[in-house]
């Protein structure tokens, strides 16, 4: 999903278009957010945020994994997971503030 068709998904699914922007943002922007996000990554789309990151959904195989607890090996079922990979202007932003703040 580009940009723009987030955008534009993000506009015609919440009342956002309604209030100006010094108008508080409506309660269920972040809700619309989730449900776009989910949707997209259900048909196996990534979505990318520019100067945030990119959301994408991820196959694990089923493999062999061992029980930390008892030791014995079993055989894990394969899974589909989310994976977030932040964007590099993101992860500078928070060192450069982190070592500002110390």
């Amino acid at each position: 999903m580009s940009e723009s068709e987030l955008l534009l998904t993000f506009v015609l699914r919440t009342t956002f278009q309604q209030y100006s922007i010094m108008d508080q943002i409506p309660d269920n922007v972040l809700q619309a957010f989730g449900e776009i996000l989910s949707e997209s990554l259900r048909d196996s789309d990534q979505v990318a945020i520019p100067s945030f990151g990119t959301f994408a959904a991820v196959k694990i195989d089923e493999h062999i994994d061992k029980d930390p607890e008892s030791g014995e090996r079993m055989l894990v079922p394969p899974s589909i997971t989310v994976m977030f990979t932040p964007a590099l202007k993101l992860v500078k932003q928070i060192k450069e503030g982190r070592t500002s703040h110390e």
